[in-house]
């Protein structure tokens, strides 16, 4: 695991620059855990549960990576961030509990809470208060299954945070990524975007499956989601028993688009609406906003 040196001229070698050696990593966020507005590395390498703090050099050149290890009891398929009790910090988020942000992050020590157990999950697990009662709600994905699940918060009579878990869309597997964003143009990134990633693994519940990708608004009045499809691709209807034998490239029509491990969502065409970039097995595909294009 590490990064690479924008040399800052074309033509020039960049340099990679080896960070950590922490196990095999599927995926891994940028996110700022420490509160001082630069974001670290959050890697999700599934037998360990770790951070890379990253933090400028006091003479303002260059920059330190500090690791924080908090070993391998909570480690599992999945990791995220979000503040679940609502004390201003991030907090991380992984299958089986949480640990709580404190007062600095840096220095002190993070409780763990082991406050639920979702299974292999995708990346991120994220926090948001998704129905306006003060209490943040969990959104995950399963990496390898069906299902896009949310669990409310609340809190008992003795006040202690109690989870219901609820479904956002069952007929969907392999969901590896989620992402927030403001699809609408109101100002507020509501808009959850997720779907299918094409073979995760060859052979799992829902592989063959056609990939979907796909965005989710709760609706805080009926406490449901709304579900709206953006593409919806066919199933490998032929696809081979044995999973050496498949191939996404072959085994589904040419144009299956899929959420892949990565989703990003930026204004390519400068027109102050937000396009979908999202990679996976079957190729790179943009998918252009036309708002309220007739």
């Amino acid at each position: 695991m590490g990064w690479v040196e924008n040399p800052g001229k074309g033509g020039a070698p960049w340099v990679y620059h080896e960070v950590d050696v922490p196990g095999p990593s599927e995926a891994a966020v940028m996110v700022d855990l420490t509160g001082d507005g630069i974001p670290d590395f959050l890697p999700n390498t599934v037998n360990v549960v770790a951070w890379y703090e990253i933090a400028r050099k006091a003479d303002g050149k260059g920059f330190d990576i500090k690791k924080h290890d908090f070993g391998t009891q909570a480690a599992g398929h999945g990791v995220g961030s979000g503040d679940v009790n609502g004390d201003g910090r991030v907090d991380l988020l992984t299958p089986k509990g949480w640990f709580e942000a404190p007062a600095d992050p840096s220095h002190e020590t993070w409780t763990w809470h082991p406050e639920w157990d979702l299974g292999a999950t995708g990346i991120q697990i994220l926090a948001r208060d998704l129905d306006g009662d003060g209490l943040s709600d969990l959104v995950y994905g399963m990496g390898h299954d069906y299902g896009l699940l949310w669990m409310n918060q609340a809190k008992s009579a003795s006040g202690e945070r109690t989870w219901t878990k609820g479904v956002i869309d069952d007929t969907v597997a392999s969901v590896h990524t989620l992402l927030w964003a403001d699809l609408n143009g109101d100002g507020k990134p509501h808009e959850l975007i997720s779907g299918k990633r094409v073979y995760a693994h060859e052979i799992e519940p829902g592989a063959t499956d056609g990939s979907l990708i796909a965005w989710y608004h709760f609706d805080p009045q009926a406490k449901n989601w709304v579900k709206h499809k953006i593409f919806q691709g066919e199933p490998a209807k032929n696809a081979p028993q044995k999973a050496e034998q498949r191939l996404a490239l072959k085994d589904f029509p040419p144009g299956t688009a899929g959420t892949g491990l990565q989703l990003t969502a930026i204004d390519i065409h400068g027109d102050s609406d937000l396009d979908l970039v999202c990679p996976g097995n079957c190729g790179l595909y943009l998918f252009e906003n036309l708002g309220n294009e007739k």
